[in-house]
């Protein structure tokens, strides 16, 4: 299988692809984490093709394309503290193949002063995996709900500069090291016509820096709170 692609800006005319990278990675990585009914919502209103369309022009949107597609993407949005990477996922087949890795570091070349978080749901290794291993670590944990089922998010971040670690990060474990290609997704609450999405930050797990207990702040009009 080929594993070279080309990292570019996303454009109206990826929506397809993306859309269908979503699909795959979302019931593949939340598969026994979440309800099949919640897994297929979300992918149904999260992933519409206006709702995609609208975060390509909206946001810091990339894609890893090759001869026949698009293979992966990532989806950032600017915060007044930091880069919040909103989606990263590829297709299962390309795990492991660098196109997560290589679009997280367009966006940290893209934005090299600013530090990076992502949320992951609890028990998630494929993503916590992925994160471990390029310079992330756990920080607050919140609670939410997704569609009307309880989810817990942990908070991962990255400071601005940072470069994939060498060796595994003290205090996480190895488990899924093959998965690590793999992709979380965290949103903002709120957007007309989205998604019913909560969520409260309920403790933080880092010792370096205060705990940042607050919601996100509101989802643009039309936009998911959920990408």
């Amino acid at each position: 299988m080929p594993t070279t692609w080309t990292i570019r800006p996303a454009t109206q005319d990826d929506a397809t692809g993306v859309i269908a990278v979503a699909a795959a990675a979302w019931r593949d990585t939340y598969q026994g984490l979440l309800r099949p009914e919640t897994i297929e919502g979300f992918i149904e209103r999260a992933y519409a093709v206006e709702r995609v369309k609208t975060r390509i022009a909206d946001d810091h949107f990339y894609v890893a394309a090759e001869a026949d597609g698009i293979v992966a993407f990532a989806d950032a949005l600017e915060r007044d503290d930091r880069l919040d990477l909103v989606a990263i996922y590829a297709l299962p087949a390309f795990r492991g193949q660098g196109a997560g890795t290589s679009l997280l570091e367009a966006l940290a070349e893209r934005f090299p002063t600013r530090d990076i978080s992502a949320d992951v749901v609890a028990g998630n290794r494929k993503g916590e995996a992925f994160y471990e291993r390029r310079g992330f670590s756990q920080r607050e944990t919140m609670e939410a709900t997704l569609l009307g089922e309880p989810v817990v998010e942990r908070r991962w971040y990255r400071p601005a500069g940072a470069t994939h670690a060498q060796e595994e990060l003290p205090g996480h474990g190895c488990a899924d090291r093959e998965a690590v290609r793999h992709l979380v997704e965290s949103e903002e609450p709120g957007g007309g016509g989205a998604p019913g999405v909560h969520r409260v930050s309920t403790s933080s797990t880092s010792s370096r820096r205060p705990s940042a207990r607050r919601s996100r702040p509101p989802a643009s009009p039309g936009r998911s709170p959920w990408p």
